[in-house]
């Protein structure tokens, strides 16, 4: 089993994380951990989805870092020269920039680890921040 700090250092190795894991990194990776567990239906993250994870993080943080640069406004869909008008695209559009939408990119790898059964709800989750 792996931790967030874990993935963080790999992250830093890759370049993606230059400034070291910073805490915004660190929820995130922890966002992205809930996300593959409940997809999983798991309590915690195989060891076997390692790469696998940090290169749904590293997706996942880049696109956040995109979208925080840009103001946050959303991703602009068309500008045309002289309009007044600027046309945002709709959440389907932007459906990717989600942490749902990265799982769905990334199931093929995840579906080998995929439960049928629920995880249940009294257990704690066995991924850790630190």
């Amino acid at each position: 089993m792996f931790t967030a700090a874990e993935v963080a250092a790999r992250l830093e190795l890759e370049g993606l994380l230059p400034d070291g894991p910073s805490p915004r990194a660190l929820a995130q990776i922890d966002d992205m951990a809930e996300k593959v567990m409940s997809y999983l239906n798991t309590d915690n993250i195989p060891d076997g989805l390692f790469r696998t994870f940090c290169r749904l993080c590293g997706a996942y943080i880049q696109t956040a870092d995109s979208g925080a640069a840009s103001g946050g406004a959303g991703e602009v869909r068309s500008i045309a020269e002289g309009d007044v008008t600027v046309t945002f695209a709709v959440s389907s559009e932007t459906a990717r920039a989600t942490a749902d939408g990265f799982i769905s990119e990334y199931a093929s790898d995840l579906n080998r680890y995929r439960s049928a059964y629920p995880r249940k709800e009294e257990s704690p989750w066995r991924f850790q921040q630190t």
